[in-house]
């Protein structure tokens, strides 16, 4: 009697199991990067992982003693976005560089018209939006076919959120 009950309950666990990573395939975010100035693209991806940070700058006063400091606001500063994605193509045989990290290293290179990188809008959801700049892009590439093409990666991407962006000008480099 117990040994079949096991079993049901093995089942119905496994069941629930798969039904959750069902559901997790489903309810996966999708999200849009365009490149909005510049030569234009649109890349598509569902991140593991969105991180949005805001930090507001406070400097200690120069009328401040003591162990509990008085502070002063000195100027806002813009969020930042960070996500994860991963890029599995292990069954297909696939090259994740060419296929994927490749085509999203145009959003840190410089564009010749821009003399920078481009800025960028990234959308998901209805209306949830995000516009600036990427500065910052790393890979870690997991998983090789035997002739060393990389067929799994992780990309860490990192946006500033600036509503323009610019070139410093030549006077303005040539500064100290």
């Amino acid at each position: 009697m117990r040994k079949p009950a096991m079993v049901l309950a093995f089942l119905t666990v496994a069941l629930c199991g798969i039904a959750v990573a069902q559901s997790q395939k489903k309810s996966s975010t999708t999200v849009k990067v365009n490149i909005v100035e510049g030569q234009p693209a649109e890349f598509v991806f569902n991140p593991v992982s969105i991180h949005i940070d805001k930090t507001v700058p406070w400097e200690k006063s120069s009328k401040s003693s003591g162990d509990d400091p008085v502070l002063e606001f000195t100027s806002g500063d813009g969020k930042s976005l960070s996500m994860e994605l991963l890029f599995d193509m292990y069954e297909e045989k696939g090259d994740v560089h060419k296929q994927f990290i490749a085509p999203i290293e145009k959003l840190l290179t410089i564009d010749p018209g821009l003399k920078r990188p481009p800025m960028v809008t990234f959308t998901w959801g209805s209306d949830l939006k995000f516009s600036g700049v990427v500065d910052s892009m790393g890979v870690d590439y997991t998983l090789f076919l035997p002739d060393g093409t990389p067929t799994r990666a992780t990309c860490h991407l990192s946006l500033k959120s600036a509503s323009k962006a610019e070139t410093k000008s030549d006077d303005d480099q040539s500064k100290p």
